[in-house]
């Protein structure tokens, strides 16, 4: 085999591929700008500066101790009932912290099943 024509196969195939990568890459930019925009929400660009804000209400008084399952470490307590503020606005109250049963197909465990769910949820 002539050597010329070895490096003019490996030169053109190269070529080619890059030729194709370029012109896939072009072609997704076009979609995204026809379908998409460039993905920025409105949200997202930085707002102006809030003048005259209000202030932090002040704290509360710690609500009274809650009746905790034996053998539930403070730390899940903590973090239970932040989850509860942050999700009601700190209206929420906890009066009991309990393990959930496994009632979930196969054995599964609730977060478990919910990444599931998120996961094979159809568009």
């Amino acid at each position: 085999m002539d050597i010329a024509y070895a490096l003019s196969v490996i030169f053109t195939g190269i070529s080619i591929v890059f030729l194709v990568l370029i012109a896939l890459i072009l072609v997704m930019v076009a979609m995204g700008k026809v379908l998409g925009g460039t993905g920025k929400k409105k949200d997202d660009a930085p707002s102006a500066p809030v003048k005259n804000a209000p202030a932090a209400p002040a704290p509360k008084a710690a609500p009274p101790q809650m009746a905790v399952q034996s053998g539930t470490p403070e730390e899940v307590v903590s973090v239970i009932s932040a989850a509860i503020a942050a999700f009601t606005g700190g209206k929420g109250r906890i009066t009991s912290i309990r393990r959930a049963k496994k009632e979930a197909p196969r054995g599964r465990s609730a977060w478990s099943m919910a990444g599931l769910r998120e996961n094979t949820q159809p568009f």
